[in-house]
């Protein structure tokens, strides 16, 4: 595995969000907190801008949302992402099945990256999560690093972070 790859984001974004509906907006761009911006105005701060925080952290600069009709709301909101200083395209779901599916949409596009993976509605730590991930990859040339955290007991958890060659 060449460290040399380019790096890329890929975010799941497809999701119906049947938990927590009826929301106003896709729960990606739900507001859970607030942040300054670049004229010191405190603006609302939306669930999935925390992990491109994290991608940004990491020198990660190229993203790829994989969304699926009624979503438009997502790249009406980031644009093409210079907003947050990074570089965003919007992939279409074809397949609603699941995240296998989903992920595969993107196949086409990272073909010889590095794909960094990581869900758009879960907040984790460390800030450098990907640094790490990026960091182990290099040692151990595995095609596959997982992060993972600790939970509190009883609470649900089914998903993990990757990163990955695409």
């Amino acid at each position: 595995m060449s460290s040399s790859l380019e790096i890329v984001g890929l975010i799941p974004a497809g999701g119906h969000s049947t938990r927590l509906s009826p929301l106003p907006c896709s729960k990606e761009l739900f507001p859970i907190g607030w942040e300054k911006d670049e004229n010191g105005k405190t603006r609302p701060k939306v669930a999935s801008q925390f992990l491109l925080d994290k991608y940004k952290a990491a020198g990660i600069r190229k993203t790829y949302f994989i969304i699926r009709k009624g979503k438009w709301d997502i790249p009406q909101y980031y644009g093409d992402g210079s907003m947050v200083d990074m570089d965003f395209a919007y992939l279409m779901m074809n397949h609603p099945h699941g995240h296998p599916f989903t992920l595969d949409q993107a196949f086409p596009f990272t073909t010889n990256c590095m794909v960094a993976f990581g869900y758009p509605d879960i907040l984790f730590e460390p800030e450098d999560a990907f640094s790490q991930l990026i960091k182990k990859q290099s040692e151990t040339t595995a095609s596959v690093v997982l992060g993972i955290f600790p939970i509190k007991v009883g609470q649900r958890w089914t998903d993990i972070l990757a990163f990955g060659d695409g």
